[in-house]
């Protein structure tokens, strides 16, 4: 399955989160389709757990 990301809604994550647009992608694809996430990355995770974003272990 295949599907196209979410340039505004990436950029909305950006701007809330103060995320780089490359975090913000992989972000908005978690949040999309529902999937967990995994990264070393401090904001990201918690941009992440704001989200609703599970963490992968």
């Amino acid at each position: 399955m295949r599907s196209s990301p979410n340039f505004d809604a990436a950029m909305q994550l950006a701007r809330t989160h103060r995320l780089t647009f490359y975090d913000a992608l992989y972000l908005e694809l978690a949040v999309r389709r529902s999937a967990q996430l995994a990264t070393l990355d401090r904001n990201l995770a918690a941009a992440a757990s704001n989200e609703g974003v599970l963490m992968a272990a």
